[in-house]
């Protein structure tokens, strides 16, 4: 399944970044580090955001990471 980034999810409803910052109740500097993958929605917000840009929840790349990497038992590392 391909997934969107948080910025081409914005971008699908043409708002500014400033603009979604304000609607998620947060400052633009917040948000861009958000869209930066440089910290991660909390899942009420990641919902949130998800219902303003009418996108589906499961349709968009939250964590920044590619989602096609395959499970690989070996390449875990202890704690």
């Amino acid at each position: 399944m391909i997934q969107l980034t948080i910025e081409n999810a914005r971008k699908r409803i043409a708002n500014s970044q400033s603009k979604m910052a304000l609607m998620l109740g947060m400052s633009t500097s917040a948000y861009q580090k958000y869209e930066n993958y440089e910290r991660f929605f909390r899942i009420d917000k990641a919902a949130q955001f998800s219902t303003l840009t009418g996108v589906p929840f499961e349709s968009i790349n939250f964590l920044g990471q590619s989602t096609i990497k395959s499970y690989k038992p070996n390449n875990l590392q202890p704690a």
